[in-house]
């Protein structure tokens, strides 16, 4: 299980938005993904070995920066 926490073309987002969760004690993760074409950098943390640990810590992305974090599965 991983926490997506945002998606990010621009660089300084990308810095802010890693900056305040490691402030908060939570450790972001990026990977580089393609949209429409277009080269974009994808924070996560995780992975969790449960659903449940997953969940909190969604819970705690969304506190911090206000904004939504979405759990999904590893396959």
């Amino acid at each position: 299980w991983v926490v997506r926490v945002g998606v990010f073309s621009q660089a300084e987002n990308l810095k802010k938005r890693s900056s305040l969760l490691k402030d908060n004690g939570m450790t972001p993760h990026q990977e580089n993904i393609k949209i429409n074409g277009r080269v974009a950098v994808r924070i996560f943390l995780g992975p969790f070995s449960d659903l449940a640990a997953a969940e909190r810590e969604s819970g705690k992305a969304m506190l911090v920066t206000g904004e939504p974090a979405f759990v999904v599965e590893l396959n």
